[in-house]
């Protein structure tokens, strides 16, 4: 009986953190596609600041983020089923 009650708070842990990933990945896939502050040229002529900005154009930066915040929320939903099937699987095997 003491086996089962370690494989359960082992399968507990092993979903909690996948769900965590998934809260984590998910949050950076929306701040990809929410958050986006252009670039801005000094004085001297260098590109600083902005917010997500990776290259110099607008549209450029749009397809990229747009690209990442996909990738993101995807590993988000990958994480969010692997921790259902740890849950569903731990719920099937408990005995009564």
């Amino acid at each position: 009986m003491d086996n089962i009650k370690l494989n359960n708070d082992k399968t507990h842990t092993m979903a909690f953190l996948s769900y965590s990933l998934a809260a984590v990945f998910g949050c950076t896939g929306l701040y990809k596609l929410w958050v986006y502050t252009p670039m801005e040229e000094d004085i001297y002529g260098d590109m600083i600041g902005g917010a997500n900005a990776i290259v110099g154009g607008d549209a450029y930066n749009y397809i990229i983020n747009g690209t990442h915040a996909v990738a993101y929320i995807l590993l988000a939903l990958i994480f969010v089923i692997v921790g259902s099937v740890i849950v569903l699987n731990n719920n099937s095997k408990t005995s009564y």
